[in-house]
């Protein structure tokens, strides 16, 4: 970011210099918003230094709300300097920060903010609907089948190609039938979860997000026997030996035209908000919204709060919407999950204090500056 406006090679060119620094601060912004997220307010490290004064490096931590005027600022600035795309070459535009991907973020940072702009949301998404990128909602299935990456409605995605760049994160989740090995895996899905499925009659989305299978292991959740039918996490369908190919979604266009029935709905237009839900749910083969899901702004939020649930499904989005709607805590402390082996319900004994994270220890010994997060 400094040093791009010191370069003088001809070959150069004006456009490319504004991607680099587009592309440069788009980074720098979805880092940063993650770190807010999970940390509450960071140092902000916005211009290279070259000083070991610790008094130059060791800095404190800034505000929550300065953060985000940070990230708002970068994104601001990228949306500005990126293209729509970078050509017809999908393999491109879906890897490299573009408009599209910078005012999606864009979006989402106004609604996750302290103080949400609803109305800063609406306005860039219209510029995401509005690019030529074209981002179009496809089949459900087709999203995580692993035969179509960059596709239409992908913003922007991992590139994992395999092999020496592949992905570990699916032989974590998936059963041994596709794994291969016979350990117990992560983010299995709960009781909960698999409930609200039922509830919606959501086939479509279940089918392409979770798979049972029976296990070699005791599931103190699921069946305190060897042989029991266990769910597992089923949007990754390649476990490749830790070197799968399965891919990641960091932006989508069906969590943003979700945040667009969100930020409608928070602006009392729940007419219009249903409908954007009602898209969602249409493509997954599952009926409009009824009467008493709109009744009001306080039930349509919990309608759209449920719907992201079962669209994002370990897309990483979930914690984020729990804390943006102020249902984290409330979420965990009435979760009911039983464990088999004593007949007793999992205390979360979920608090305020406990939806940021700890400031790393490490962290604090290296920089006197740093105060800790209240445990």
């Amino acid at each position: 970011m400094d040093r791009i406006g010191l370069i003088n090679d001809p070959v150069l060119t004006e456009e490319r210099r504004n991607q680099i620094q587009g592309e440069a601060t788009f980074l720098r912004a979805y880092h940063y918003f993650t770190l807010v997220k999970l940390w509450g307010g960071v140092p902000l490290v916005t211009a290279y230094s070259t000083s070991a004064v610790p008094a130059d490096v060791n800095k404190p931590r800034a505000t929550v709300d300065e953060v985000y005027e940070q990230i708002i600022k970068d994104l601001e600035l990228a949306a500005s300097l990126l293209p729509d795309t970078y050509g017809s070459d999908n393999n491109v535009n879906k890897a490299r920060a573009t408009a599209g991907a910078a005012n999606a973020l864009l979006a989402k940072v106004y609604a996750q903010k302290p103080n949400p702009d609803f109305t800063k949301v609406l306005e860039k998404i219209a510029l995401v609907e509005g690019s030529t990128a074209n981002y179009t909602l496809i089949s459900y299935p087709n999203l995580f089948d692993g035969n179509n990456y960059n596709n239409a409605e992908s913003i922007i995605e991992v590139q994992v190609l395999g092999g020496n760049e592949g992905n570990y994160g699916p032989q974590l989740l998936l059963p041994p039938s596709i794994s291969g090995d016979t350990w117990r895996k992560f983010v299995m899905p709960s009781h909960n979860l698999i409930n609200a499925f039922a509830e919606q009659n959501d086939v479509v989305r279940r089918n392409a997000s979770i798979l049972n299978e029976n296990v070699q292991w005791v599931d103190e959740f699921w069946g305190n026997a060897v042989g029991s039918s266990v769910p597992f996490s089923y949007k990754w369908k390649v476990a490749g030996g830790f070197n799968s190919s399965n891919r990641q979604y960091l932006l989508r266009l069906g969590d943003i035209i979700l945040l667009k029935a969100e930020a409608l709905n928070e602006l009392n237009q729940l007419e219009l908000a249903s409908i954007e839900v009602n898209r969602i749910r249409t493509r997954v083969n599952l009926p409009d919204l009824t009467a008493s899901q709109k009744s009001s702004k306080e039930v349509l939020r919990t309608t759209i709060l449920k719907e992201r649930r079962l669209e994002l499904f370990q897309e990483g989005h979930r914690w984020d919407d729990l804390v943006r709607n102020n249902a984290v805590i409330s979420t965990m402390n009435t979760l009911v999950e039983i464990d088999l082996r004593s007949g007793n319900p999992v205390n979360y004994n979920m608090t305020q204090a406990k939806i940021l994270l700890p400031i790393p220890q490490q962290e604090l010994d290296r920089n006197p500056a740093l105060v800790p997060n209240p445990l």
